[in-house]
């Protein structure tokens, strides 16, 4: 039943010219497609990278418990304005300080086991940045750059315990989000030098988090410097 309906949205897909499967008898460039979709339940992306040029929003998609074989794309499209990977990653991949043209990058299921900042911290038009379960890490650091960032969102990060911002990164944040942090001790330090943010949502976190920043608590002049009358 459900290949009968994919089958039945795929041809009236293409009927409206939304969208076009490939099976490797046509270039891309005859297709003329500018977003690509790939999902495999092997991990490996096998794709050429010549015809990857023109696209601007591919996600890579894997099983969530195989790892995703993302070096194979040796040079990224040049205009990538988003990125969705889903799968894990036994390391980040060496591409990502090129991105130059990413505004979007989403992170889900990777599982990193090491730093992540320092390879994304330069790209010089990223504005949006989530995260879910995208590392195994008990501390994230942010130690510069991060330019044009709006949004930073941590989703389902199940080791976390500290999270530091430091003076002069991440300028024009102006939405933080947490949500199944649920080892996250406190605020991020650095809170305080968020002077743009003006929505910060936390969900699932640790007793200890929202102790925090209570009246009493050891962050709560910082957190009511920022949000004077938000409500807990």
């Amino acid at each position: 039943m459900h290949d009968l309906m994919l089958e039945l949205a795929l041809s009236t897909s293409e009927k409206e010219k939304f969208c076009s499967v490939y099976d490797g008898r046509e270039s891309m460039e005859e297709i003329g497609v500018r977003r690509l979709s790939i999902q495999t339940t092997e991990g490996e992306i096998k794709v050429c990278t010549a015809p990857l040029a023109s696209l601007i929003d591919p996600p890579l998609v894997t099983n969530e418990e195989e790892f995703l074989r993302v070096d194979a794309l040796s040079s990224p499209p040049p205009q990538l304005l988003r990125l969705v990977l889903g799968g894990k990653l036994e390391s980040v991949p060496r591409w990502f300080c090129s991105l130059h043209s990413l505004t979007y990058l989403n992170l889900h299921w990777t599982r990193l086991e090491e730093d992540l900042p320092p390879h994304i911290e330069a790209l010089p038009n990223l504005q949006w940045l989530r995260l879910d379960n995208a590392c195994a890490v008990e501390e994230l650091c942010f130690s510069r750059g991060f330019v044009k960032l709006t949004h930073l969102e941590l989703f389902n990060i199940p080791l976390l315990e500290k999270i530091t911002i430091e003076q002069g990164v991440m300028p024009n944040l102006q939405l933080l989000r947490f949500y199944r942090c649920t080892e996250l001790k406190t605020i991020p330090g650095g809170f305080e030098y968020l002077t743009q943010l003006e929505t910060f949502y936390f969900n699932c976190t640790s007793e200890e988090f929202y102790e925090s920043i209570v009246e009493g608590g050891v962050n709560h002049s910082k957190f009511r410097q920022r949000f004077p009358s938000m409500r807990m």
